[in-house]
């Protein structure tokens, strides 16, 4: 399915986590290998560290590598998720993006529930992932609470902040 993706030209394959130890970890490195014009993209877990090497050891094969990172940035969620108030989510999105920079050429930071954040936390988070080495961002509205010109309005302000080229 992948080699066929590749050559209808999608840019990115988004895979599943590496949570099924062997099975999605030899997923991934077979994905990896097998494509070679299109982005693959593994998402780490950002509750354990060894997630980004685990996953960057078996998507380091792959012609166009991507982690991503996928940090809450709503109040419910850090707190129902991640069991952290915002500076702890700041020190996580510090970690988990820097370690996987240092591994991957290019990082995806991933603002979840973009929607529903403090629209000053939200740019704290993204500037915190661009200082740590993130390349794409992402702000998905997954709940859908935002109207259109909500959506375009908050979406200038992190266009504002990101840097040209990412």
């Amino acid at each position: 399915m992948a080699k066929l993706l590749s050559r209808l030209g999608v840019s990115v394959i988004e895979t599943a986590p590496i949570t099924n130890g062997k099975t999605d970890y030899f997923l991934v490195k077979s994905i990896a290998s097998a494509v070679s014009g299109t982005v693959v993209s593994v998402p780490v877990d950002i509750l354990d560290p060894e997630s980004p090497a685990r996953s960057w050891d078996a998507l380091k094969s792959a012609a166009k590598p991507r982690l991503q990172v996928a940090v809450p940035v709503s109040t419910v969620q850090m707190e129902y998720f991640c069991h952290k108030k915002p500076d702890g989510i700041l020190d996580l999105i510090a970690r988990n993006v820097g370690a996987c920079a240092a591994l991957c050429p290019e990082v995806e930071f991933v603002a979840d529930d973009f929607g529903r954040s403090d629209a000053s936390f939200l740019l704290k988070a993204i500037q915190t992932a661009l200082d740590n080495g993130a390349k794409v961002i992402t702000v998905p509205d997954a709940a859908g609470n935002l109207l259109e010109d909500e959506f375009q309005a908050l979406v200038a302000k992190v266009r504002a902040i990101v840097p040209e080229g990412v």
